[in-house]
């Protein structure tokens, strides 16, 4: 909690030092009447981004309590909403912890007509969504490509995220990772983080999510980064994940996020006996 206080403080400091140069300003061109505006919008301005990096610092906090089950995992210190709120920042509201890492390594699967064990996995329905290449072509954040995606996918395999067992999300950072669970229907708007702090999105909870640690935890290395969101969830549909196995990851939702929020892919998987 100190921890925060003190980011809090040095925050709200920069902000004020910012805006009291922009004031100068005002009141040697004569207008000193947006004075008081200029303050109070630096100070919603502080504390929107102070509430929001709290919000955000959640989802750092359970990639992180998930990686250290994983002994393939790049980071295995544990981590607290104080640590990320205390770490470097990068670009404000996010921190350095709320980013994934740049890491070495890779990911493999093999695709096999016939099953290979007890349990084998099928794709029941799959589907994507490109909205545009560059962000300043970038549609309103709520007519994104994620939201495009999941519902040609929920028609193609006749299942709805209440069939969802088990659930693997992008996530390169926290807000990317806060917004596609709230565009894919995993979380109502604005509770993605309510509901990371409840223990929904845990190992034990009603939908597991990255039991691995995902991009933000167990490393991105790339296009292979985002396949071990695929490997992962193909150890937990075939009772394979040791430790970190889920009670019941029958149907899996998987999602992928690339460019800047601009081509999505959603893809659902069934378990077959």
């Amino acid at each position: 909690m100190l921890q925060m206080l003190v980011v809090t403080l040095r925050e709200g400091i920069e902000a004020f030092l910012i805006v009291a140069i922009a004031i100068t300003y005002l009141r040697k061109t004569g207008r000193d009447g947006l004075v008081p505006a200029a303050w109070w919008g630096t100070a919603i301005a502080v504390t929107l981004s102070v509430v929001l990096g709290v919000f955000l610092a959640e989802f750092a906090v359970l990639m992180r309590s998930h990686a250290l089950t994983h002994p393939g995992a790049q980071f295995h210190e544990a981590i607290t909403v104080a640590d990320v709120m205390a770490s470097k920042p990068v670009a404000m509201p996010l921190k350095l912890l709320d980013c994934c890492p740049v890491s070495d390594g890779g990911a493999a699967f093999v695709i096999s007509r016939e099953r290979t064990g007890a349990a084998g996995v099928q794709v029941r329905g799959c589907a994507q969504a490109h909205t545009h290449q560059h962000v300043t072509a970038a549609p309103a954040l709520s007519e994104l490509g994620a939201e495009i995606a999941i519902a040609k996918a929920k028609v193609a395999s006749g299942l709805s995220i209440s069939d969802v067992r088990y659930a693997a999300v992008y996530d390169s950072f926290t807000i990317t990772l806060a917004m596609l669970l709230e565009d894919l229907g995993l979380a109502k708007r604005g509770e993605a983080a309510a509901r990371v702090r409840s223990g929904h999105f845990g190992r034990d909870g009603a939908m597991p999510l990255n039991t691995h640690g995902g991009l933000l935890s167990y490393g991105h290395c790339g296009v292979g980064g985002a396949m071990a969101h695929l490997v992962e969830t193909h150890l937990q549909m075939t009772d394979r994940a040791g430790s970190r196995q889920v009670r019941d990851a029958s149907i899996a939702l998987l999602h992928g996020d690339g460019g800047v929020l601009s081509s999505h892919v959603s893809m659902f998987l069934e378990r077959v006996r």
